[in-house]
């Protein structure tokens, strides 16, 4: 049985964060062991950031089904001109304002790809991007 847990159009880049702790929130509900609820907060704050932070709006929805946590994060920003690149430690294309904020340290995709048992990237510059991914729950 699918259950819809979070489903939020984003179109702000303040409150980074502010997703993450509804989504979290809403998790408590269920009984998921606190290793997996991290993996799960990691992932998610590191999809919300890159949105608020590299687009000018997107989506976020996250599905529970059958002891899987499947979430779409989908963007309408600049697109990824290499997502191979995107997963090296280090690369990023924040701008001076980005890395003020102390963010932008090239580590993100990395953190994502750690974190989840299946991930799938599709971007189209000039149009955003899309990243699915799962997590298992058991």
């Amino acid at each position: 049985m699918e259950t819809l847990i979070y489903n939020e159009i984003i179109d702000t880049k303040d409150n980074i964060g502010l997703a993450t702790r509804h989504i979290m929130d809403m998790l408590s509900e269920y009984q998921i062991d606190e290793s997996i609820l991290e993996r799960i907060k990691k992932v998610v704050f590191e999809a919300e950031k890159n949105i608020k932070l590299y687009a000018q709006s997107g989506e976020i929805k996250v599905i529970l089904e059958d002891n899987i946590l499947k979430a779409r994060f989908k963007d309408k920003g600049p697109g990824i001109e290499n997502i191979g690149m995107a997963f090296v430690d280090g690369y990023t294309t924040a701008d001076e304002e980005i890395k003020q904020k102390g963010y932008g340290l090239g580590r993100g995709f990395g953190i994502i790809q750690e974190n989840v048992d299946s991930l799938n990237i599709a971007s189209e510059l000039d149009s955003g991007t899309t990243m699915d991914i799962t997590i298992n729950l058991k």
